[in-house]
């Protein structure tokens, strides 16, 4: 979390040729992008930096991916309420829910939104206990969790947001976390990278109640604000920040296996991103690279280990909440590198 941020540069578009280029396969050398094989999974404690981090072949998706999706973009006619980025967002019963963030100024907020996606209607929910930004969300027992994040200091609450004057602090993590990832599996909420304002946070936690947290794996290579994306008992950590550069590392905590691993390099660092699950593959859109907020949408196949550039955003945006709604992504408020109250989509077919 910055206390004090410097803003990442000015917008950058991506020019990277990625069209039909290979991923960079953690541990392949020279071998073809389908040459999976690499050292067994571990959950030994994370590599330090410089050190080798265990890799191996990732497990495959239920669905098997089917090509590269095509996709329609759009800046959505609606905004919200106002300009807001870092929060925590989820999808509540259809309803997008958001919480927290930053605003112009620097300013962490309490405030608490639901959002019709078809329409933008918005309808205040009760403030959190706690202002917070670089906060993440997940949906667990039809209420968002607002999880770690930071003000002044780096928090560990875990806030329920919930109607007016039932927003409360239902649990903390075992150790505080911002600039943190959160997202709801089939086995619970699973917490995913971050920072406790000392060290970058390598345990994967799970959690049934939003009370009690258990380590189930440790990332390989710990980083902060990584995408992240759950296929049943998989999930999937993508890029991420260390040591205030953007890196292109991809990994795959197995929840059934209690295991992490790094499964791919991409061929371009990516951190502060959107992402989604389509088709069988990991589409990756926005988000920070060293020179700048990129608008890039690109989409990673999970059997062959080949990337696709499939377009642009209508404007380069990182830091945005981000949700998927049926077969859209949709990207709320961010950085241009100035707030944002657009509501930008990604859809495809």
């Amino acid at each position: 979390m910055r206390l004090l941020r410097v803003r990442a540069g000015a917008p950058v578009r991506l020019l990277l040729g990625l069209t039909a280029a290979g991923l960079v396969l953690a541990g392949c050398g020279s071998q073809s992008p389908s040459a999976l094989a690499s050292p067994a999974a571990s959950t030994s404690p994370p590599a330090t930096a410089g050190a080798s981090a265990p890799t191996g072949p990732p497990t495959m998706p239920h669905s098997a991916p089917t090509g590269p999706p095509t996709l329609t973009t759009s800046a959505l006619p609606w905004r919200l309420r106002a300009a807001v980025s870092r929060e925590a967002a989820g999808v509540v019963s259809g309803s997008v829910v958001i919480a927290g963030g930053l605003t112009p100024g620097d300013v962490s907020v309490d405030r608490t939104w639901r959002i019709d996606p078809a329409t933008g209607t918005v309808t205040a929910l009760s403030p959190l206990p706690h202002a917070v930004h670089d906060v993440a969300g997940a949906v667990l027992g039809g209420n968002l969790l607002a999880i770690g994040g930071g003000r002044s200091s780096v928090y560990g609450y875990v806030q329920r947001v919930g109607p007016p004057g039932a927003s409360a602090v239902v649990g903390q993590l075992p150790v505080a976390r911002a600039d943190v990832a959160a997202l709801s599996t089939s086995r619970g909420v699973v917490v995913v990278g971050g920072y406790d304002g000392t060290t970058l946070a390598a345990p994967v936690l799970l959690s049934r109640d939003g009370r009690g947290f258990s380590t189930v794996a440790a990332l390989p290579e710990p980083v902060r604000y990584p995408a992240v994306v759950a296929d049943g008992d998989i999930v999937w950590v993508v890029g991420g920040e260390v040591s205030g550069h953007q890196v292109n590392v991809v990994q795959q905590v197995d929840l059934a296996r209690r295991t992490a691993r790094v499964v791919a390099r991409l061929p371009y660092a990516i951190g502060h991103a959107a992402a989604a699950f389509v088709d069988g593959g990991l589409l990756v859109a926005g988000g920070r690279t060293d020179s700048g907020i990129s608008d890039l949408i690109s989409w990673l196949n999970l059997r062959t280990g080949q990337t696709s550039t499939l377009g642009h955003l209508p404007t380069p945006i990182a830091d945005a909440g981000y949700v998927t709604v049926g077969s859209r992504l949709m990207l709320l408020g961010g950085e241009t590198p100035t707030f944002s109250d657009r509501v930008l989509a990604v859809a495809w077919r």
